[in-house]
């Protein structure tokens, strides 16, 4: 029969408690990776830069829209990582001076670069939580709830995309 003292028994408890711990993290980071998958970070850089948007928030916004999934159709017709209505693109596409393809959309360089240019659109008309609003639910319903001196967001789908658009913004912060 082994005899501990109190040492003993306190470094024994710490050590379970530090490898407890320790795996806990892990496994909740090793979650949030394969929750939150990086990827297409070449095309999100080089698109947040020109056009002067958040690296994070674009992540965000990828996430939320298609959960990273280029090949992502909307049962509205909205296509690709950030699920871009086709009339959106199209308007993109002409307003960059780059030939539209309602395919290309599936391309993650051009679909990352068509969102990410609507997206500074949106932001030099509104704040980020507005600019995300409209990009979920159109700049008129915006320029209305304005007009009415709304502080909240009625659309609770637009209202949720908000957030979870901000939450995935800063995972993707804490990952990268």
């Amino acid at each position: 029969m082994q005899i501990r003292t109190t040492g003993q028994k306190i470094y024994r408890i710490f050590s379970i408690s530090l490898t407890t711990l320790t795996l806990v993290i892990l496994l909740t980071f090793t979650g949030v990776i394969f929750r939150y998958p990086v990827r297409f970070t070449d095309y999100i850089e080089k698109h947040a830069q020109e056009f002067n948007v958040d690296f994070h928030l674009v992540q965000g916004v990828i996430w939320t829209e298609s959960k990273v999934n280029p090949n992502a159709v909307s049962h509205v017709g909205a296509v690709g990582l950030m699920q871009l209505m086709p009339e959106t693109a199209k308007w993109a596409s002409e307003k960059l001076g780059i030939e539209f393809s309602h395919d290309k959309l599936y391309e993650p360089d051009f679909n990352i670069k068509l969102g990410t240019f609507y997206l500074s659109f949106l932001l030099q008309r509104f704040d980020t939580r507005n600019a995300l609003a409209a990009y979920n639910a159109g700049q008129a319903n915006v320029f209305r709830w304005q007009a009415e001196n709304r502080e909240e967001i009625p659309f609770k789908e637009t209202r949720e995309f908000v957030q979870r658009v901000e939450r995935a913004k800063r995972v993707y912060r804490f990952l990268n």
